[in-house]
């Protein structure tokens, strides 16, 4: 069987386009994660929680699962139970 080459090179230069645009898109949806985590923990420090107890709380179990959160695609009840325990 012979293969034509233009095709073939084609072909490897289309599907490299779409690995490009797939890890360029993945990249933005990290930064946007990123910022929104950055967003969101800012955003409860700077509500001054007053309770001695909501800030122990806030950092021993809110902050870590907020950030684990984002580096799991699915967070199971089980996840969260180990961490908090």
């Amino acid at each position: 069987m012979r293969y034509d080459n233009s095709v073939f090179r084609q072909w490897i230069v289309f599907f490299l386009k779409g690995v490009v645009v797939t890890a360029d898109s993945a990249v933005d949806a990290a930064k946007q994660i990123m910022e929104l985590q950055s967003r969101h923990r800012n955003l409860l420090w700077q509500k001054k929680i007053s309770s001695p107890l909501a800030v122990g709380i806030l950092e021993s179990s809110f902050l870590p699962l907020m950030s684990w959160s984002t580096t799991l695609p699915v967070i199971f009840p089980s996840h969260i139970r180990q961490l908090l325990h």
